[in-house]
Order: C-alpha cells, then sequence, then structure tokens
C-alpha cells in the first residue's frame, strides 16, 4: 500500500512516500510564497521519484 504523507504546518513543508514500511523518497518545499502553490508541485515531483503517482495513493496521512 503507498501512503504519502504530508506536513505543511511549519516554513518548511514535508513530503514522504512509504510503501508497506519503507521510505521510498522524500522532499521539502519552502511554505512562504504568496503568489504560488508549492507543495502541491513537491507532491508530485516526489512521487515521480518514487515511481509512483497519485493515482497509486491508497492512504494520506497529514501531520501538523
Amino acid at each position: 500500500m503507498v501512503t504519502l504523507a504530508l506536513d505543511a504546518s511549519t516554513y518548511t513543508g514535508s513530503v514522504a512516500v512509504w510503501e508497506a514500511d519503507l521510505l521510498v523518497a522524500e522532499g521539502e518545499a519552502a511554505m512562504r510564497g504568496e503568489q504560488e502553490e508549492r507543495l502541491m508541485p513537491e507532491v508530485v515531483a516526489t512521487l515521480a521519484r518514487a515511481g509512483r503517482s497519485l493515482a497509486d495513493v491508497r492512504r494520506v496521512v497529514c501531520g501538523g
């Protein structure tokens, strides 16, 4: 099962892709931009580094 983990509660947002108990890929995004979205592009990039797409994700976990 592919899990997407997100935390956007600080100035640096984090993204992680887990498969079973293994961390497959992780990324970070500066969250200070008022003129542009930064977290979602990093989600797409991190999934790509993991060799996965949003369609593969079965669970989303958010921290804060």
